[in-house]
């Protein structure tokens, strides 16, 4: 998708889109991929450790929809969109502006739909709750998302994920970037109401791929909308 940078269409006050997008909650994420020890198919061979800093805006009462935001260079953000109702739109802003907004209209020529074409998968992955676990002396709920056939595990050579839960964050629901992840929570809601303290992506080989490290999280007020002529999630519904 080509990314171009646009901000005549940053607003000061509401933008009166056809379908708004609210956000309360700005989430900051180290995000770790590990080095690699061998090349694996279908996966990027990393010959260090690559750490960046990932920012998540989020509604607090509906999972939803998600933005990544990520900084490519000093002076541009990178604003990736997801509703897993049935659309998505990645742009470029300047921080500057960005920053400033308290709200964003997104011409449609931006958005594109979106169908998670692995709904189906959620009859093959269960969430389960692990043996809480102590850092700094607090206690943490431990939750994964891992393959409930082995044989099947085996064939396709699945990971699992591994959500250490923030405490005193029953405010917020759960952020479940992975479509899997949340469409088996949508089925099951068996995570509880908190966002991740820590996340892994552990490898069929049992080796840590990925880790994200919360960071801090404070509360914003933006909001995105589009046109009705672009809402692909009316279509589906």
């Amino acid at each position: 998708m080509h990314y171009t940078l646009f901000f005549l269409l940053l607003c000061t006050g509401l933008c009166f889109g056809q379908k708004a997008y609210t956000f309360d909650y700005r989430l900051e994420y180290q995000q770790t991929f590990f080095k690699d020890s061998i090349p694996i198919k279908n996966r990027a061979f990393y010959t260090q450790d690559s750490i960046a800093t990932v920012t998540y805006l989020t509604n607090s009462k509906d999972n939803s929809y998600h933005t990544v935001l990520t900084a490519p260079d000093s002076l541009h953000y990178l604003l990736n969109f997801k509703d897993e109702n049935g659309l998505q739109f990645v742009v470029s802003f300047l921080k500057a502006e960005f920053d400033q907004a308290i709200a964003i209209k997104i011409p449609c020529k931006f958005v594109r739909s979106y169908r998670n074409a692995y709904t189906y998968q959620t009859k093959h992955y269960d969430f389960s709750r692990a043996k809480d676990t102590l850092i700094d002396g607090l206690q943490y709920q431990y939750y994964t998302l891992a393959a409930n056939n082995p044989r099947r595990a085996k064939k396709k050579k699945t990971g699992t994920l591994l959500y250490i839960i923030a405490p005193k964050t029953s405010f917020h629901l759960p952020l479940l970037t992975q479509a899997t992840a949340f469409e088996e929570w949508k089925a099951t809601q068996n995570l509880p109401n908190r966002i991740f303290y820590r996340k892994y992506f552990i490898d069929y080989y049992d080796r840590k791929d990925t880790q994200w490290q919360l960071l801090n999280y404070q509360n914003i007020n933006l909001k995105l909308s589009i046109e009705a002529a672009c809402d692909y999630t009316e279509g589906l519904r």
